[in-house]
């Protein structure tokens, strides 16, 4: 161990190569001044006093400031370091840029640190890790790194810069979040770099359209939304589902925004985005595709909203039940709300010109209930049922019958509409006799025996069912002939 007591300012270079090493100021000034070049290898840097610094730092273990750390306002100081920073105390940053180089270093301490310039070099899959707060007052470069927030907050002190990076994302854990001031009102798009992992389709940035001055909250949060208390099975009847994997967290200022997120080629059902409002999820009505890859969105001044991708619930309308006492064909009333790849379906089809489109042609056969489906593939389906009834003046009947077992025409018995109950039949021979009376129909037998061919008389009772359980009787009567 190296110990420095500096009582007076100090210029250090100083190299030790070949194992670890700490030096630690205690209580004195240490100054790195002008143009001076410090290289630390393998040390440590514990700073317990005050440390003025104004010139390059490179540090290839950890920093640790417990009391004043002040960097130059001269736009080339720069601190480089490879392992971790702690901050305990007092740090100002000036305009100088702080370098994180080494692999899986973390930002901690017990005080906030406010850096000037971030910036966070690494490979494809390393991770910087805030275990405090953080702010940067104006440039972040991520570079290929995940800045990894946990529940802490990333201030953005001037948003109106565009984050740089490669591959490199910003995550956030329940309720850690990006607190992005705009500083201008922008007149290009910005892009906050938000993912939850390495793999490409899981960076998910908000694009702000031109965004307005203001202070914007964003957090894109890598989990079911029921894990931080947002049941994804409460839901609206505007929505039917939502994203079970991520979701996010949006927060205005004094200005409305409009923003884009970003979709992946697997997501095509999703149509709309869902906000989360009271106990429910709900559409986000002003949110639509742009196309398969990006969903736009508008949110309103001084709202904070936590958002999911949304499946909208399609509508199905089947119409008015209805009466038609024209006979003959009856176009069905149908509509609904269909989203992308929803189809749509009548059923029974029998009687219908076409079982796809909302206003089928009914020529009027056995059915009188329709049923509408409209279905959009991926689990969410809505149905609506009509009824249409036709009420018929006149009942046709048979004036003939053959019960001679060749399987034609052998009973006597009116042919009904779905809508329409025998309630009686009556049946006379010439000198009056009743030979017939039920709701089977007549076979031609009467008390177990082949009634002779000839003219018969009929009396016919039907009830016609209406809507809502209304019916009417219908009494026919006529005449007959029995053939063998």
């Amino acid at each position: 161990m190296i110990r420095i007591s500096a009582i007076s300012i100090i210029t250090l270079f100083l190299t030790q190569l070949g194992y670890s090493q700490v030096i630690i100021s205690n209580g004195g000034i240490l100054s790195t001044q002008g143009q001076a070049l410090v290289f630390l290898n393998q040390i440590d840097l514990v700073n317990n006093g005050r440390l003025d610094h104004s010139g390059a730092l490179t540090v290839l273990g950890s920093i640790t400031n417990n009391d004043s750390f002040v960097c130059a306002s001269n736009a080339t100081n720069t601190v480089s370091l490879d392992q971790n920073w702690t901050n305990n105390g007092g740090y100002s940053s000036g305009d100088g840029s702080i370098i994180f180089n080494g692999t899986d270093q973390t930002i901690g301490g017990s005080v906030l640190s406010s850096f000037y310039d971030l910036i966070l070099q690494g490979q494809i899959g390393e991770t910087k890790t805030a275990q405090i707060s953080m702010e940067v007052k104006d440039s972040l470069i991520l570079t290929n790194s995940e800045l990894a927030l946990l529940t802490n907050t990333l201030t953005l002190a001037k948003a109106s810069i565009n984050v740089t990076r490669d591959t490199g994302y910003i995550s956030t854990d329940f309720p850690g979040k990006v607190i992005a001031n705009m500083d201008i009102t922008s007149t290009v798009d910005i892009e906050i770099p938000l993912g939850y992992s390495i793999d490409e389709d899981d960076y998910r940035p908000f694009t702000l359209k031109a965004p307005n001055r203001g202070l914007y909250e964003f957090a894109l949060y890598g989990n079911n939304p029921t894990i931080d208390g947002f049941d994804e099975f409460e839901l609206n009847d505007s929505i039917c589902r939502i994203h079970d994997e991520y979701y996010y967290y949006l927060k205005t200022s004094f200005a409305a925004l409009d923003y884009t997120i970003k979709l992946t080629s697997d997501e095509d059902e999703y149509t709309k985005l869902a906000f989360w409002k009271s106990s429910e999820w709900e559409k986000l009505t002003n949110s639509k595709e742009l196309s398969t890859t990006e969903m736009e969105a508008s949110q309103n001044p001084n709202q904070d909203y936590y958002l999911s991708l949304g499946v909208e619930q399609p509508f199905a309308y089947a119409g008015e039940d209805a009466v038609d006492r024209d006979g003959g064909t009856y176009t069905l009333q149908g509509d609904g709300y269909l989203t992308r790849l929803t189809f749509m379906n009548w059923s029974p089809d029998k009687d219908l010109s076409c079982t796809d489109c909302f206003e089928p042609v009914l020529t009027f056969g056995e059915a009188g209930k329709f049923v509408l489906t409209v279905d959009n593939g991926v689990g969410c389906i809505d149905r609506d049922t009509v009824e249409i009834i036709h009420l018929r003046e006149e009942v046709f009947t048979e004036n003939a019958f053959t019960p001679n077992n060749d399987n034609l025409n052998e009973v006597f018995r009116p042919k009904l509409l779905s809508n329409e109950t025998l309630v009686n039949i009556e049946v006379y021979n010439r000198w009056g006799q009743k030979v017939y009376e039920g709701i089977d129909g007549w076979d031609g037998t009467y008390r177990g025996s082949i009634a002779p061919q000839g003219a018969y008389a009929y009396l016919l009772t039907i009830d016609q069912g209406l809507l809502k359980g209304e019916k009417r009787v219908y009494n026919s009567h006529g005449t007959l002939t029995l053939l063998r």
